[in-house]
């Protein structure tokens, strides 16, 4: 799946973000109008899902990954730990039991950033990004994106996944800086 930077910049003409040596690299200010749509401390920011969307427009089958309160549109789909946020919900841990091979081209992910984020969604304990990561790799079609959204980029194998970017994420002040890692699925090598 192919980055469309005019498309976003079509759509957000003030964004910092550029490609430089095949790889994205900006930063989102998305202001400090941030209020929940929804009464969930996990939310997206404002405008969050729209940018990804515009800069990766090719997508079909979108996977909302801790997906937490999200309005999925045609060809999506959510999933959470909490069974209370989502129809789909179980062991991120474990994707690949509930997901067939190459179900998805595109997945959001904004998981817990640290423990005392996990216990405000309710979960026991921090999920294991690199399992996840792991997981994520058998669902995902070579070639696919995965846009992670948290305060590190998660751990990952080299030979699963190649970074394509970084993008800041800035949503106002006295508010936690984020990171945006996209990351692409390899081929599986065998």
């Amino acid at each position: 799946m192919d980055c469309d930077i005019e498309n976003h910049l079509k759509h957000f003409p003030n964004a910092a973000i550029q490609v430089v040596n095949e790889r994205i690299y900006g930063i989102w200010m998305v202001g400090n109008f941030f209020k929940r749509t929804k009464d969930y401390h996990g939310s997206y920011p404002p405008s969050y899902v729209k940018r990804c969307k515009t800069l990766f427009p090719g997508h079909k089958n979108l996977l909302h990954l801790f997906s937490g309160m999200v309005d999925k549109e045609i060809g999506e789909k959510t999933f959470d730990i909490n069974p209370k946020l989502s129809m789909d919900y179980g062991n991120v841990e474990e994707l690949s039991r509930y997901f067939k091979p190459d179900s998805f081209d595109f997945v959001l992910a904004d998981p817990p950033y640290n423990k005392t984020n996990a216990l405000i969604y309710g979960c026991a304990k921090m999920p294991r990004m690199h399992l996840v990561m792991q997981e994520l790799h058998k669902i995902v079609v070579t070639g696919g994106i995965c846009i992670w959204l948290c305060t590190s980029p998660p751990l990952y194998k080299k030979t699963q996944w190649s970074l394509k970017g970084l993008i800041g994420l800035h949503t106002g002040t006295n508010r936690c800086f984020r990171a945006v890692v996209i990351m692409q699925r390899l081929a599986t090598l065998e």
